[in-house]
């Protein structure tokens, strides 16, 4: 049940102010005369003022130290206590410190990457008075510690990818000035945030998805783009032959991986490695490949036509310009060849088997006729082993691991089809 707070004063005009916060059940605030609603703590203020009066707005300082004490954390809340500190803040005083408290809570309310609350915050800062008179004032960093706040809080907005906006601008210029730092902040991420915004050949929604489901087609769409030709495919281990695990498996594999996988001699191994961590901003993901080892060097040595030290008649030559051995595809490397990746549900060793199986059957017979060894050691790097995943933290462990959100049959028809 919400608590209200309640504005105790003393009828009396010439003494002290008792400054206490007293928890109430009704709504009405005498000093305020409006409806307060908050759900915070008994908490003791002392007063700044000697005495009171009738015309007094306020009777006491709200000290922002009970973020973390309101049982509703959300933007509602959030927001609620700003518009409260702005309504019984009479002096201004403590703002500096309000801001700073309710920086360090903004995740906690998921008001991260909100830039409403942010210039609700920035509008807590008094008009006129921290506005430069002169030049020096202004190069000065005149009242340097709310410049400093307002500063702190423009760089978490660029640390969590926020763009402010015109009305940011505004807001700066009438409580700083044209030359306050803060708004010097504000030019330098007006020029380059928005030229960092879409560098990034692989665009991501503004928030990405926390279901793990999402987050794998997702990343395995982003690795297999270095091919045109690949296909990512949604498979479901309930229909793979003696499967443990029941959840769901998406895989990617292109063309060129197929005719890699078919022409695999039957005497060498294919390894299935991992897991790979691959970040999505704040999401992370973990992959497995299908691995096997590299061909033979001269393979794919061949002639420079283009070489000018050795100069021959074409037309004495038809097949000069004839490659005369293999050329090297994307997916064939110095230290390997990647013949697919897939990302699991569960990133268990029977969910990878059940991988393999749904490729073998899905136009790939020599998965059959050749060796498979599990390894959770690469070449390629660093990997994630199952000691690493379960001693992750329990919201780590959801996007590496465990049910990912979504059972087998949870994935609709829409999500078994195979995507371009």
């Amino acid at each position: 049940m919400l608590k209200v707070l309640k504005c105790v004063r003393n009828s009396s005009m010439r003494t002290k102010c008792p400054a206490q916060l007293v928890l109430e059940g009704t709504k009405y605030c005498t000093s305020l005369k409006q409806s307060i609603a908050l759900n915070l703590t008994s908490l003791h203020v002392p007063c700044t003022r000697k005495f009171c009066s009738t015309n007094d707005k306020q009777l006491m300082n709200y000290i922002p130290r009970n973020f973390n004490e309101l049982d509703q954390k959300n933007k509602d809340t959030f927001m609620q206590v700003i518009d409260t500190f702005k309504e019984i803040t009479r002096q201004k005083t403590g703002h500096v410190e309000f801001i700073d408290s309710a920086l360090k809570y903004m995740k906690d309310f998921g008001v991260h990457k909100d830039l409403e609350v942010y210039k609700e915050l920035i509008n807590v800062m008094p008009k006129g008075k921290l506005v430069p008179e002169n030049f020096i004032q202004s190069e000065f960093m005149h009242y340097p510690k709310q410049q400093m706040c307002i500063v702190n809080l423009l760089e978490q907005m660029e640390e969590n990818g926020v763009i402010p906006d015109w009305e940011t601008q505004t807001i700066l210029i009438n409580i700083f000035g044209e030359r306050g730092y803060p708004v010097r902040k504000y030019y330098r991420m007006m020029y380059w945030m928005p030229k960092f915004r879409n560098a990034s050949p692989w665009n991501l929604p503004n928030t990405v998805p926390s279901d793990t489901f999402l987050l794998a087609k997702i990343a395995i769409e982003r690795i297999m783009s270095v091919d045109t030709r690949a296909k990512v495919t949604v498979y479901n281990s309930k229909d793979i032959p003696d499967a443990i695990d029941q959840t769901w498996i998406v895989s990617g594999i292109s063309e060129a991986q197929r005719g890699l996988i078919a022409t695999h001699p039957k005497e060498k191994s294919i390894y299935v490695e991992g897991g790979f961590r691959i970040w999505l901003r704040d999401q992370s993901i973990v992959y497995y490949i299908l691995r096997s080892d590299p061909g033979p060097e001269d393979q794919y040595q061949q002639e420079d036509p283009d070489d000018l030290r050795n100069l021959i008649d074409p037309f004495l030559i038809p097949d000069l310009f004839e490659l005369k051995k293999k050329e090297r595809s994307v997916h064939e490397q110095e230290d390997g060849i990647i013949l697919a990746v897939a990302a699991t549900g569960t990133s268990s060793q029977d969910s990878l088997l059940s991988w393999v199986r749904a490729l073998e059957k899905d136009g790939n017979p020599r998965l059959g006729e050749v060796p498979i060894l599990f390894t959770m050691k690469s070449p390629l790097g660093k990997t994630e082993g199952n000691e690493e995943l379960e001693s992750a933290q329990p919201s780590y462990k959801q996007r590496v691991g465990g049910d990912g959100n979504r059972t087998s049959e949870e994935i609709d028809s829409n999500d078994k089809k195979t995507i371009s």
